[in-house]
């Protein structure tokens, strides 16, 4: 089930303006599997359904049509907590025989009333959590007592077609000069890069725009310094064009216990660049430290800005981090080896 489904996604995947994600390779390897979204409303039939939908509560709606339809399934899968826990909490009301398995990204984390939730969904053993990192993975087992069998790391996938290294973007300068590119809003600490990048001998591009979460790019009340660009990337196209132009890529984060920065990351390395994040309390799989980037701390604009005059200084180690990236990604986390991992979960666990 997928929350969103924008009706132009598949015209521009078709016409190589946007990447897949991993509901449409899914979709694309299984042709049995059935898709839910929005539209699954259009003619509810059940109660809740069209209650939820009439007042606007769209994830519970869907969850509601989908725990009324469960027994048409072998099981559920949901593509984010945000339709997947209602799910899970009706699932469990009905007492369905069928499994809930719950793409989980932590987003519901430091929610007290999810803690609640919890001690009633950590008890369902027919839910399993996907979760997209293994730090997410122990946060649930740890701090919310999700039993082990039932929080699986699946981590997560990129469309390794659509950001290939060979890829070539035109330089509009023609001068192949350094460009550090960041890119995303959710949790980003521009801020801190801000403060690292001012002076430094190399521009930096800043795509302040995000698929997932809506956030302004707040660097406080720091001036913008000459080497730094705030813009939108404009589409996913553009967003590979900068990607293809950069020397590296810096994913700076503010402290956060959910997923955050996983796509920017995955993207990057794909396109065969190093890259520079923060380590948080929830780092993804992908980033070997020293080998394909180099994480920092949070908060630390001198620690930053080490690590950027390091590339800069070392292009050819940059490069290297790059390649070893690509491989990295080609063999771990492209959409084939994500959905292999999440399909392997729900075929161990049946109804």
């Amino acid at each position: 089930m997928a929350a969103r489904r924008n009706p132009e996604t598949d015209g521009a995947i078709r016409t190589g303006r946007q990447p897949q994600f991993e509901v449409d390779r899914y979709l694309e390897r299984s042709p049995s599997t059935v898709l839910l979204d929005y539209s699954a409303l259009d003619n509810a039939t059940s109660a809740l359904a069209r209650r939820s939908r009439d007042r606007s509560r769209f994830h519970w709606g869907l969850a509601a049509q989908a725990a009324a339809d469960s027994h048409k399934y072998s099981a559920m899968l949901a593509t984010g907590e945000d339709v997947g826990v209602p799910l899970a909490l009706l699932s469990w009301v009905r007492r369905s025989h069928r499994p809930v398995f719950l793409i989980t990204h932590g987003s519901y984390f430091a929610s007290e009333r999810f803690g609640r939730l919890m001690r009633v969904l950590r008890r369902n053993g027919r839910l399993h959590f996907l979760c997209l990192s293994e730090s997410l993975r122990r946060i649930l087992v740890n701090d919310f007592g999700v039993r082990p069998e039932n929080a699986h790391n699946t981590s997560y996938g990129v469309d390794t077609s659509f950001f290939h290294p060979s890829h070539r973007a035109d330089d509009p300068a023609g001068s192949g000069e350094p460009l550090i590119v960041a890119a995303g809003t959710a949790k980003r600490d521009y801020r801190t890069l801000v403060e690292a990048a001012e002076g430094l001998d190399a521009p930096v591009h800043i795509a302040a725009d995000s698929t997932w979460f809506r956030e302004p790019v707040n660097i406080g009340d720091r001036e913008v310094p000459p080497n730094v660009t705030i813009r939108s990337s404009g589409d996913y196209a553009g967003l590979r064009d900068l990607y293809a132009r950069a020397s590296f890529v810096v994913v700076p984060l503010r402290p956060a216990r959910h997923a955050c920065g996983y796509a920017v990351i995955v993207e990057a390395m794909a396109m065969g660049r190093a890259v520079i994040c923060t380590k948080t309390e929830s780092p993804g799989d992908f980033l070997a430290d020293g080998e394909t980037g180099f994480y920092v701390k949070p908060g630390d604009a001198e620690d930053l800005r080490l690590r950027m005059e390091a590339l800069l200084c070392n292009p050819e180690l940059a490069r290297e981090m790059g390649r070893r990236g690509r491989a990295r990604i080609e063999r771990e986390f492209s959409l084939d080896a994500y959905c292999d991992r999440i399909e392997s979960v729900i075929h161990r666990n049946p109804a």
